[in-house]
Order: C-alpha cells, then structure tokens, then sequence
C-alpha cells in the first residue's frame, strides 16, 4: 500500500512531512522558486528523493526555465499509454500465475474448478472467469476516446486577476470544471493585477469560452474572449 498526500499550492512552503520518496506535479509551476519548495518536500536532511513534473504543450517551455533557474537538466521520460500499462500489468500477472502453477500445492483450488466442470462450464471459460475477477480493477480502460491535439494555442482574455484574489489553479479548475476538458488543453496562463491570459488549444476556444462566460471565480462574474495581445 502507498501513503499519498494530495495538496494544492499551500504545502509547498512551511510544510515539513517525513519521508516522502517523491513528489509528482501535477502541472508546471508558473514561477520556477514556487518549483523549488514543491520538489523540496523530498530528499530532506539527506535523504534522497525524486520529483516527476508531467508538462504539455506550451507548458514545457516552462520547464526550460526552471532548468535555468535550478541549473539542473530534467531528464525527460516517455508517459506510458493505456495499452502499454495494460500489457504490463498482463505479463507480470502471468508470470505470477506461472510461479503458483511451478510451486503446486492447488487441490483445494482443483475440487472448486471440478464442481463447475461439472455443471457444463469449460476450463477456458472458468478461468476466463476467475481473470476477469482479479484483473478487472487494475486495468485501465483503453478504448477511451482521445481528444485530439493541434498544437496551436490561442490566447485568451479574461476579466480577473490577482487583485480578484483568483489564483491558477481557479482558472484552471473553471476551465476543467465546466467543460470536463482535461487540463492538457491549457497552455501558460498569465496572471495580471486586474486581467489574465490563458493559452487554450486552437480546437477547444469555443467549449472553453462559453464554459468561462457561463461561471463565477470567487464572487467574480467572468468575461473571456479573445485576447488582442500579441
């Protein structure tokens, strides 16, 4: 079993936990030294750690800054996909089964498979049964529909910022919130005392515009169109 810890922003500073082997980020931060106090939850008084940040799009120019700052090279790794898990999960799976088949001992588990044959189930199928029982809670869906990406962002105006007490993380959720769009559709956000910049993929402007027309941050009735900034 794993102890995970799930946190917004606020237990990057004055937070001292112990022991805790790593630290994924979620997304990348805006501000490299906000960076640097979320991936200093690990590897304290000594010990080692490792942090993981999963960067999209526009958001992997951030990281280039954050390796300036840090003076640190990330070493990038590939996001398996829901297939890759899937086959990876089967083949330790069966090299379980091959273990238990090898070490023997099974006739209390063999009268069971018996009573069933004898009710006209085959082998294939009983043991397809007993699969499907173990192994469904483990994989992952892989047939689940992909939104496709262009590539392109488009800048986005909207009427709060910081004076508006509104922070990234409610831009981000809005946007996710009200259209069920999954983050990676933003680009970088840019927060100003009284207005805001989002970069949204170019084929999701409309779903997130009249997602952020439609909604209140903090007490705040939202304005969004498009930005006239270059």
């Amino acid at each position: 079993s794993l102890r995970i810890l799930v946190a917004t922003e606020v237990a990057a500073r004055g937070i001292d936990v112990n022991d805790i082997e790593a630290v994924f980020n979620y997304d990348v931060p805006q501000d490299s030294e906000y960076y640097v106090h979320r991936i200093g939850r690990t590897g304290r008084a000594g010990k080692s750690g490792k942090a993981f940040t999963f960067a999209y799009g526009r958001s992997v120019r951030r990281l280039r800054d954050i390796e300036r700052y840090t003076r640190i090279k990330m070493k990038k790794i590939h996001v398996p996909s829901n297939e890759e898990i899937n086959s990876r999960f089967q083949e330790k799976f069966l090299n379980n089964v091959r273990e238990v088949l090898e070490k023997g001992n099974l006739e209390k588990y063999e009268t069971l498979i018996t009573k069933l044959m004898e009710e006209d189930y085959s082998p294939i199928k009983i043991a397809s049964a007993l699969l499907k029982i173990t192994m469904n809670d483990h994989l992952v869906e892989e047939n689940s529909e992909e939104i496709p990406s262009t590539g392109v962002m488009t800048k986005l105006f909207v009427n709060v910022g910081k004076k508006h007490s509104v922070r990234v993380g409610d831009l981000v959720g809005a946007v996710t919130g009200e259209t069920g769009l999954p983050g990676k559709v933003l680009g970088d956000i840019k927060m100003l005392k009284k207005h805001s910049y989002i970069e949204v993929e170019s084929n999701q402007v409309n779903s997130v515009l009249n997602a952020l027309n439609n909604c209140n941050i903090k007490g705040n009735k939202i304005k969004a169109e498009l930005s006239r900034a270059i």
